[in-house]
């Protein structure tokens, strides 16, 4: 299991959650975001970005766990992905 903290540095626009939402098809690791004591999976993140109101100063943990191809490395990958999409938010 891999775990880090993002801090928003803006929103997250429809269309970087649906880019963060397609990590799922890319790899067999469970990512899960946790942000205002809600936690969901990353796949989920389009239909809930309304209720959720994530703005700059946010600050989302991301645990990823569960990837086998091969063990280890994709979970590494998949963590690493999340985070340098979400360091997108906000940038114009």
């Amino acid at each position: 299991m891999y775990v880090e903290d993002v801090t928003l540095t803006g929103p997250i626009s429809v269309e970087l959650a649906e880019e963060l939402a397609q990590l799922t098809s890319c790899h067999t690791s469970h990512i899960i975001l946790t942000c205002k004591e809600r936690r969901l999976f990353v796949g989920m993140l389009p239909l809930c970005l309304d209720d959720l109101e994530l703005c700059a100063g946010d600050t989302i943990t991301v645990t990823v766990s569960g990837g086998y191809r091969p063990p280890d490395m994709e979970d590494r990958q998949a963590l690493r992905e999340t985070v340098d999409l979400l360091a997108k938010a906000g940038a114009a």
